[in-house]
C-alpha cells in the first residue's frame, strides 16, 4: 500500500507542474483566479487526507470520536465521517468546475487564449490530477484490521 502513497505525491507534484508549465509556456498574465482551482484542490486533498476508509462505515463510537466525543461532538461518529467525505468530494470536484469555468468564460473575456488554449486546459488538468492524487493517497492509508 506504501506504493500508493508515493504515486499520490508524484500526482499532486506533476498537477502543479502542469499548473506551472500552464503558466509559463502561454504567457498570459495569471490572475489570482487562475490559482484558484488549484488551491481548492489542494484543499480537497487535505480533506480526504483526515479520513480513513475503514472508519466510515465503523460502528464503534470510541474508535470515531476518540471515546470523548472528539472535535465533532457526541454520537454519530460514521455520519458526520460520511458528511466529511462528501464535503471533499465537493470541494474537489468544486475545483474542476471552477477549472472549466475559468477557461470557458475567463480566458475568452479577460484574455484571448485563442492562441494560446493549453493555459486554460492545464488548469481542468491540474484539478483532475489533484483529484486522482487524493483518492490514491487515501486509499494508500486504509488498514484492513482495527489494530492501529
Amino acid at each position: 500500500m506504501a506504493i500508493f502513497a508515493y504515486v499520490s505525491g508524484a500526482l499532486f507534484a506533476a498537477a502543479w507542474w502542469v499548473f506551472i508549465d500552464g503558466t509559463v509556456s502561454s504567457g498570459v498574465k495569471y490572475d489570482f483566479v487562475m490559482w484558484l482551482p488549484g488551491i481548492i484542490g489542494t484543499a480537497g486533498f487535505f480533506m480526504y487526507v483526515v479520513l480513513l476508509i475503514n472508519r466510515i462505515n465503523s460502528t464503534k463510537p470510541a474508535q470515531l470520536t476518540g471515546g470523548d466525543g472528539g472535535f465533532l461532538g457526541e454520537g454519530g461518529g460514521s455520519n458526520k465521517f460520511r458528511v466529511w467525505f462528501f464535503l471533499s468530494v465537493l470541494v474537489s470536484f468544486l475545483a474542476v468546475i471552477a477549472a472549466v469555468w475559468i477557461k470557458l468564460d475567463y480566458g475568452k473575456v479577460k484574455n484571448d487564449w485563442s492562441q494560446h488554449p493549453w493555459t486554460g486546459t492545464s488548469l481542468i488538468i491540474q484539478s483532475a490530477i489533484l483529484i486522482i492524487s487524493a483518492f490514491c493517497f487515501w486509499g494508500a492509508r486504509y488498514r484492513p484490521s482495527d489494530d492501529f
